[in-house]
């Protein structure tokens, strides 16, 4: 079902914003997934909403942040595909509106900006999934699936050691506090605790994370995995992912963990 919602015909009835969602029947052809799409080319948006539409997803169009922003506040999505180059405010705005007010609805920025600086902006503002255009609309709706999927395995508490992952509220907690995380930081920080001591390459994480495969042109990986440490050092002193130099990344225990099972040792 594809629905275009017109900036003229939207009612500004604003809700308190829902801090976590969630994924129903997620398969690889995944239905009822409500998609906000967000694209003020017409031809494009219409291209990618069949794409989607085929794919089983309900899609709602509109073509500014604006309009973007009010509809997130009356329904709830399940993934928001948005432009970056729109009338007025751009696809940052946006990203930085909804996440102030505290919505994790995973984001998929589709734009034809791909210098660095601008796929580190858009993902540091607090999207997920980064596509460059021009990109067809069949392998748009797969990134879309896949996106879809990996949110879907995230939706349970794993942990390891005095680190645990909170779903609902896309957290991670430790004996030092708690932090936030984007849903691509929680997919990532995810894939470390369930394999933990396992070497991670670049490709791997690539690939499982963000759906593609090797890229040498990408730092969207090293992007990442920087904020990723950074934060998980503000929460425990006990677990840390370190940087293999020129093979990958490793979840380990550190110097200050205590091997399960066991006490600290007494000085000698």
């Amino acid at each position: 079902m594809r629905r275009k919602l017109e900036r003229s015909n939207l009612s500004m009835h604003w809700r308190q914003p829902g801090h976590s969602f969630s994924f129903r029947g997620v398969n690889d052809r995944p239905s009822l997934l409500h998609v906000l799409l967000v694209e003020d080319e017409d031809a494009v948006r219409r291209a990618f909403a069949r794409a989607l539409t085929a794919d089983g997803f309900t899609v709602d169009e509109t073509d500014s942040a604006e309009s973007a922003l009010a509809l997130a506040n009356r329904t709830t999505y399940d993934i928001i595909v948005l432009d970056m180059s729109l009338p007025a405010h751009d696809g940052v705005w946006f990203i930085e509106e909804l996440r102030s007010q505290g919505f994790e609805t995973p984001i998929m920025v589709s734009s034809g900006r791909g210098a660095d600086a601008d796929v580190e902006g858009a993902l540091d503002a607090g999207a997920d999934e980064y596509v460059i255009k021009p990109v067809s609309a069949t392998t748009l709706s797969a990134r879309v699936r896949a996106l879809a999927r990996r949110a879907a395995r995230s939706a349970r508490r794993t942990g390891v050691g005095d680190l645990e992952l909170h779903a609902e509220s896309h957290t991670a907690s430790g004996s030092l506090g708690s932090t936030s995380l984007t849903a691509k930081e929680f997919a990532l920080l995810s894939l470390f605790v369930e394999q933990p001591r396992r070497l991670l390459s670049r490709d791997d994480l690539l690939q499982a994370v963000w759906g593609y495969s090797f890229d040498p042109e990408t730092s969207v990986v090293d992007v990442a995995m920087h904020r990723l440490r950074q934060k998980l050092a503000k929460v425990t002193d006990q677990i840390a992912i370190e940087s293999r130099r020129g093979a990958g990344f490793m979840l380990v225990a550190t110097f200050a963990a205590t091997p399960p099972g066991t006490t600290p040792s007494s000085p000698a």
